[in-house]
């Protein structure tokens, strides 16, 4: 039997993060953490990644005329990445996986180019973190 993971753990709602909750995947401006929350912190920056993918997402589907609807019949496992899942994950309210990534690159290779520049950008120089590494 798994070990089942210890309560706490790096679990964490995106949006809670932001001074600006109901902005979360829709502002092009970057988040703002909340007071006690440390902007380099790994927490914060993969809110902030989060935070981009979704707006390009969002970008993406509007191009295209479509909607996280047009996509649930291709979502490959239909609990994980349900329309309901996938619209709180755009909004911040879940965390966003790689399958989640993976899925939304393979849709669009502008997608695939934002989401590689995000990744890129999150890797900072050596110290860069200062004390953020709590969040």
């Amino acid at each position: 039997m798994p070990r089942q993971p210890k309560p706490g753990g790096f679990s964490f709602v995106p949006r809670k993060l932001s001074t600006a909750p109901s902005r979360f995947g829709k502002q092009q401006e970057p988040l703002i953490p909340v007071d006690g929350v440390a902007p380099g912190g790994p927490r914060f920056r993969a809110a902030q990644m989060q935070h981009q993918i979704a707006i390009a997402i969002r970008a993406e589907l509007k191009g295209r005329g479509e909607t996280v609807h047009d996509h649930a019949p291709e979502f490959p496992d239909a609990e994980a990445r349900s329309v309901d899942r996938v619209q709180r994950v755009l909004r911040g309210e879940s965390m966003m996986t790689f399958a989640d990534v993976t899925y939304w690159a393979s849709i669009s290779p502008r997608l695939a180019e934002v989401i590689v520049e995000v990744f890129a950008g999150a890797v900072s120089p050596p110290g860069a973190e200062e004390d953020g590494r709590s969040q």
